[in-house]
């Protein structure tokens, strides 16, 4: 019986994998709905790739927030 239930190592890979996919998720879809020139919208999708979970946080607590205070 041991076999089929999964470790406790597997359910935390498990969420933080499906965190990871839902932050980046939103991460991307934010950036391409921003209106920012195409060079910083590379940059910031080269970041949100490169550094998976870090990335779309610091993108998501700087990069949208920067960008949605200079349109007001």
């Amino acid at each position: 019986m041991e076999l089929l239930t999964p470790g406790v190592g597997l359910i935390v890979w498990l969420i933080v994998s499906l965190l990871n996919l839902v932050l980046f998720v939103i991460a991307v879809v934010l950036l391409v709905k921003q209106r920012i020139p195409a060079v910083d919208k590379l940059l910031w999708f080269a970041i949100i790739l490169c550094i998976p979970i870090i990335g779309s946080g610091i993108y998501l607590v700087s990069g949208y927030s920067s960008a949605k205070r200079e349109r007001s």
